[in-house]
């Protein structure tokens, strides 16, 4: 037997050989009469069962050390925190080091996972890989619905390039369009009529259900009449998938991402399930080779970094505000909106005082329309609640009025606690207690103003407010009850507000006002400049 290479690796082997060789993980061509294979694991451990007889060429070697030379830069590439990778961003902005590295791993390995860590700002790097491929001119992203808006104005803040920029709604399509994946149904046969230079999907495992109609969508399925129908991944020349999700913890999940990729592993399911995936009688229950399984996604398509490994001055707190479409509001509470803005920003002064102290002109007016919008919110902070809860192990969650805490609670009461004020002493302090050590609670439901000083929620580094205060020491103190002594990272702060609402308009004057008092008060290190994911 001699194995040889040109193209890929082939033996020349007699019938009687053939066991051996099929063993290994050779294929047969029938065509060619002879077992192939691109995979050196494979070759070498058809070398491993070779006998003194049996040779291999010299190319065929050269070729085996050309390969796991290339596999071993890749890997360290995976995990790199620095990058002399030039990359154009407009006047006033900058690339950190390791997002860098991100851009240069997607430049050079082309379809990729980026497995980021929540907070390092996945999307800057995708929009960074924009800026430095001038071949790049039709984009399709595809991302959950409540992060349309903050794509569309990272786009917008990023880009050095014009483009015309579009969140789907209706059958026009932009340079760079933006839909979320429950809509890829409705606009399915709209988005296949281009070809796009590129695709994103953000928040990745949201395909991991290959039984899902978003997921059938984008990989492609059988119609009733058994005829396949290609996904959207068909009509992309290069796919970018990003996710924080730990998902070598759920190797079952990570297939159809693979797919999606046209990454080696992603193309026999039998053969991922039963290389990583532990069956037992009635299904899977649990996973296998780990290790193996990330040293070939590292070699191969996936760059991941944790924060503590990139961010050598680890900053204190970094805040991102998501905002939610307007459209979510009735056209009367719009206009109500827009109205009352228009009056603050008339009447500054005057109006923030009268708001902060609750009383004055139009008080009443405001809070009813802000209740009104935070009740219109809350099914999507739900969705982003449980979009986080696949990448964070425990989140905080902070709100205002009593009506939008119990319709958080009810959807999480299995895993939650609340505390919004009304309870005891100790029934405040049973819940802080279970948040921080029972495994099986992962989500604090709190008030704003019940947070008062006392309070530990360091089990999380994750806090999202539902609502918003207008008194910028009330969030202050409410963030920092997760930064405290105990907290081992950055702490992540989610403000979801809904566009063309007072909110909107008033949480970038806040979030200014608080890090210019952190600036004056304290040494914290804050990232505001950078709107992450």
């Amino acid at each position: 037997m001699k194995i040889e290479f040109e193209k890929l690796f082939y033996t020349i082997s007699k019938y009687e050989e053939k066991d051996a060789i099929k063993g290994s993980g050779f294929k047969w061509n029938p065509q060619l009469k002879r077992w192939e294979t691109t995979d050196v694991k494979v070759v070498k451990k058809l070398l491993s069962i070779m006998s003194s007889t049996d040779t291999i060429s010299q190319t065929a070697k050269d070729k085996i050390t050309e390969i796991l030379r290339k596999q071993d830069e890749v890997l360290q590439k995976s995990m790199s925190a620095v990058s002399d990778i030039d990359v154009p961003a407009p006047s006033g902005l900058s690339y950190m080091p390791f997002q860098k590295a991100g851009i240069e791993f997607i430049q050079e390995q082309k379809n990729v996972l980026i497995a980021d860590e929540m907070g390092l700002g996945k999307t800057i790097q995708s929009i960074g890989y924009i800026n430095l491929n001038s071949n790049i001119k039709k984009v399709l992203i595809i991302c959950p619905s409540s992060l349309k808006i903050n794509w569309k104005n990272e786009l917008e803040k990023w880009l050095i390039r014009d483009f015309d920029i579009k969140i789907l709604n209706g059958n026009s399509l932009g340079d760079i369009t933006i839909t979320n994946y429950e809509s890829t149904k409705k606009y399915f046969d709209i988005l296949k009529t281009r070809h796009w230079d590129l695709l994103i999907l953000d928040e990745s495992h949201y395909i991991k259900n290959y039984k899902a109609k978003r997921t059938q969508q984008i990989t492609g399925y059988f119609d009733e009449n058994k005829k396949w129908i290609r996904g959207l991944k068909d009509f992309a020349t290069q796919k970018i998938l990003l996710t924080g999700t730990p998902i070598l913890n759920r190797p079952m999940e990570l297939f159809t991402q693979l797919k999606v990729l046209g990454n080696e592993l992603g193309k026999n399911f039998f053969l991922f399930r039963d290389s990583y995936i532990e069956m037992g009688e009635y299904g899977a229950i649990g996973a296998k080779n780990l290790e193996d399984l990330q040293k070939k996604l590292r070699k191969s398509c996936m760059i991941r970094r944790e924060k503590k490994d990139v961010l050598l001055e680890l900053p204190n707190k970094i805040r991102q505000i998501i905002t939610l479409p307007s459209s979510i509001l009735s056209k009367e509470d719009i206009e109500e909106n827009k109205k009352i803005i228009q009056y603050i920003a008339e009447n500054w002064d005057e109006a923030t005082e009268n708001l902060k102290t609750g009383k004055g002109y139009q008080f009443d007016e405001i809070s009813i329309i802000r209740h009104k919008t935070s009740l219109a919110k809350v099914p999507y902070v739900i969705e982003h609640i449980e979009n986080v809860l696949e990448n964070e192990d425990k989140i905080v969650i902070f709100a205002h009025h009593h009506d939008v805490i119990d319709q958080i609670y009810e959807k999480f009461k299995d895993i939650s606690v609340v505390a919004t004020g009304n309870e005891s002493l100790k029934e405040r302090d049973e819940a802080i207690n279970r948040f921080q050590n029972d495994p099986e609670i992962k989500i604090f439901i709190g008030s704003i103003q019940a947070m008062g000083v006392g309070i530990t929620l360091t089990a999380s580094s994750t806090v999202i407010f539902a609502e918003i205060e207008w008194r910028p020491g009330d969030l202050t103190q409410a963030e920092d009850r997760l930064h405290r002594i105990g907290q081992k990272t950055t702490v992540q702060s989610q403000y979801i507000v809904v566009d063309d609402s007072i909110d909107n308009y008033m949480i970038k004057k806040i979030l200014e006002k608080m890090e210019t008092i952190e600036k004056v008060v304290n040494s914290d290190k804050i990232i505001p400049e950078q709107k992450v994911e």
